[in-house]
């Protein structure tokens, strides 16, 4: 849209029941040819119409200073307050219509339920109507941390699909797990886009969906209830063991002939855990609360009236502050020690290795290792000693047994419980059987790199321009060259023979550089800098130079202020002469004289 006081862009309109009306009196209008905007000549009234011509808007503005915009469409499309509808369905259909014809976009932003009823439904209007579709991953602090994002014009399979292949073009690899809600065109996209990736569903978004499809009746029963979420959320059955109480629930309850339940069923491969109890850090993530999380987070510092630009800029100081509370992490695990809780030399190394926030992980395993687990038998089964381990809960109760294998060739450990594989540290089992062996470090083979402290190499926060598609090469290489200056300074803070050495080798590097390579003068670097952040820089010099001479009124005069007492100073220091006017000396003369124009020279005269 164009014009004056209109603005270059309406970004969110919300459809609200107001006052003011379509005129319905012709009123007489000029066009501005300036402004491209149709003028009425009412105060409160403003008609803009956007460049191609095809919408075209009022502005009405109240007398207490706010601003409603109204599309001036046909009659017969427009909303009237008091309009009866049959159904939802009939709603959404008028206003989809009213705002195609508008040049907006409809969509339902919230509703409300009485009594799992929808009572209320409330629709918007957008310019954008776009979705915001974060990539959320986990970093080595159990955070969350985004790998990129995109914004689609509509949720079809073909927008998914051109979001993820732009995913697979930057990031040059696949996911080993895809987390979503149960929408059809996403699992289309991955099933078609990915190879290697597994796809599971959140088990809360079907979960939740578990009042409404059951029957009440039957539902109010907690034993029902609290069988199901436990055989459900249980990490620890296999496949099998699942399938054999699921239909012995089913039948307990006579639930065979619920639809959902068996649909359910049918694609439990999606979203039970005994099916990815197999899959390296499958327990990461179950749910899409990480990405409802952030999404959260950007809403932050964003509106649903943003433009374009502005949502973007809220985005980068999004991922600005998510960067900065990843800094403050590697910099608490860097200079602060945790509590030893144990004293054994297996939580010692566990310590040094883990981040702050996974060693509290690990530790608990540690403790519950020592405290709940005990062996209660050992055996040797084709070479590879076998540990009964019995694992109690926090009332001291034996509530399963586990068989932990050692093969003593190849010093590995095998837990049918599979934590480590789910969460990439050792579970509290083979901590036991390490406290029995006598293990004083964790094996190198059972630490994962990903849960590393500053796994992430220093150089990448000091990269400049990291929103960029591509960072330069010079940037690159300059970040890696403080890297390794900055890592022989700290190992040899507390050796002043090594730093002497250090700076002596230096400065002969720098003697050469500083030979062979003559410096830049400042507007070099101006140009080497701006073409660094907009690119290249066309090659044009420019004969322009500042007007000489020209001094606007208010400009000052460039010189200190000058007090009486300075003032008197230094007329003390001139020879007095004599004034033609008063026939004295002083400092003044018949020009600038006290007594001139008062008849007082005049009468000594």
């Amino acid at each position: 849209m164009g014009g004056g006081d209109h603005p270059p862009d309406i970004d969110n309109m919300q459809i609200v029941t107001s006052d003011v009306v379509v005129q319905e009196e012709d009123y007489h209008a000029d066009v501005d040819e300036t402004m491209d905007v149709l003028m009425i000549n009412h105060p409160l009234d403003y008609v803009g119409m956007d460049k191609q011509g095809t919408h075209v808007s009022s502005l009405y503005q109240s007398p207490n200073g706010s601003k409603y915009w109204s599309p001036q469409v046909s009659p017969c499309f427009k909303p009237v307050v008091g309009t009866l509808f049959n159904d939802y369905e009939e709603v959404e259909n008028m206003f989809t219509a009213y705002a195609e014809q508008s040049g907006f976009s409809a969509r339902v932003t919230a509703y409300k339920k009485v009594k799992d009823v929808i009572t209320h439904k409330v629709m918007s209007c957008s310019k954008y109507n776009m979705v915001f579709v974060p990539f959320t991953g986990v970093d080595n602090h159990k955070r969350c941390v985004t790998f990129g994002a995109g914004l689609l014009c509509d949720e079809t399979t073909e927008s998914y699909m051109w979001l993820i292949r732009a995913f697979l073009n930057v990031h040059k690899r696949e996911p080993a797990l895809v987390l979503t809600d149960q929408d059809p065109a996403m699992k289309s996209v991955i099933d078609k886009t990915f190879v290697f990736a597994i796809h599971r569903l959140c088990m809360w978004h079907i979960m939740k969906k578990l009042p409404t499809k059951v029957h009440a009746d039957v539902l109010e029963n907690n034993d029902l209830r609290q069988r199901i979420h436990k055989l459900v959320w249980n990490i620890y059955l296999t496949p099998e063991k699942f399938e054999d109480r699921w239909a012995s629930l089913i039948k307990e309850f006579k639930l065979t002939k619920n639809s959902w339940l068996t649909d359910m069923y049918a694609i439990r491969e999606m979203w039970i855990p005994a099916y990815f109890r197999e899959i390296p850090m499958c327990c990461l993530m179950k749910t899409t609360s990480r990405c409802e999380s952030s999404s959260a987070a950007f809403k932050v510092n964003s509106s649903h009236a943003n433009t374009l630009v502005q949502f973007l800029m809220c985005y980068d100081s999004s991922m600005d502050q998510q960067r900065y509370n990843q800094r403050i992490l590697e910099f608490r695990d860097a200079n602060q020690c945790p509590v030893i809780l144990t004293g054994e030399d297996i939580e010692k190394h566990a310590s040094q290795i883990y981040t702050l926030t996974m060693f509290a992980e690990v530790q608990k395993e540690i403790i519950r290792g020592k405290n709940q687990c005990y062996i209660m038998n050992v055996d040797v089964v084709d070479g590879h000693t076998v540990y009964d381990v019995s694992h109690m809960n926090h009332l001291s109760v034996y509530i399963n047994t586990f068989k932990v294998r050692l093969n003593n060739l190849e010093d590995s450990y095998e837990c049918p419980c599979l934590g480590f594989t789910r969460n990439g540290y050792l579970c509290r089992h083979i901590f036991s059987v390490f406290r029995v062996n006598a293990v004083k470090e964790i094996p190198g083979r059972y630490i994962k790199n990903r849960w590393r402290r500053q796994i992430l190499p220093p150089r990448l926060y000091d990269i400049p321009s990291r929103l960029s598609v591509e960072n330069s090469d010079l940037a690159v290489m300059r970040s890696e060259v403080m890297e390794c200056i900055s890592v022989c300074i700290d190992r040899l803070s507390d050796n002043l023979e090594g730093l002497q050495l250090f700076a002596a080798d230096i400065n002969e590097i720098k003697n050469g550089v500083v030979a062979k390579y003559p410096g830049k003068s400042a507007a070099n670097k101006r140009a080497g800098i701006m073409e660094e952040l907009i690119g290249k820089v066309d090659d044009v010099s420019l004969g322009l130079t500042p007007p000489q001479g020209i001094r606007n009124k208010g400009c000052g005069t460039n010189k200190r202020l000058v007090g009486p007492g300075e003032k008197a100073v230094e007329k003390s220091k001139k020879a007095p002469r004599l004034c033609r006017n008063c026939n004295t000396w002083g400092h003044h003369d018949s020009r600038n004289c006290k007594k001139q124009g008062n008849g007082e020279a005049s009468s000594s005269k």
